[in-house]
């Protein structure tokens, strides 16, 4: 068994790396296919790959949108195309479907 990675045990090296989906780049998020995702993750850690990093991008995550009215007015914060949702996640003005794919990414990330 290989001694954990961490900054608590110096000496230790692991190899990692930026992650953006094969099948889309930058677009991962909107173009969300887990099992390419999963086939990617496989073939890294074929090659020793250890650690990864993966982008959140901020208007695939949080496409918040200030409406306004007469006058430049504000009238209403938008998710999307959407009013806000009521729940948590959506007042904190953050899409639920990306926070879901983020979650399935980290699960097959951990496979």
């Amino acid at each position: 068994m290989r001694t954990p990675i961490s900054l608590e045990n110096p000496g230790t090296f692991g190899m990692g790396c930026n992650y953006w989906a094969s099948h889309a780049g930058t677009a991962m998020w909107s173009d969300w296919r887990p099992e390419i995702v999963e086939s990617d993750f496989k073939k890294l850690s074929d090659h020793g790959v250890e650690w990864l990093r993966v982008f959140p991008l901020w208007p695939d995550f949080q496409p918040i949108t200030q409406m306004r009215g007469q006058g430049g007015h504000p009238v209403e914060i938008r998710l999307g195309e959407c009013p806000l949702p009521t729940d948590s996640i959506g007042q904190a003005g953050v899409s639920a479907v990306m926070l879901g794919r983020l979650i399935e990414c980290r699960g097959l990330a951990e496979k």
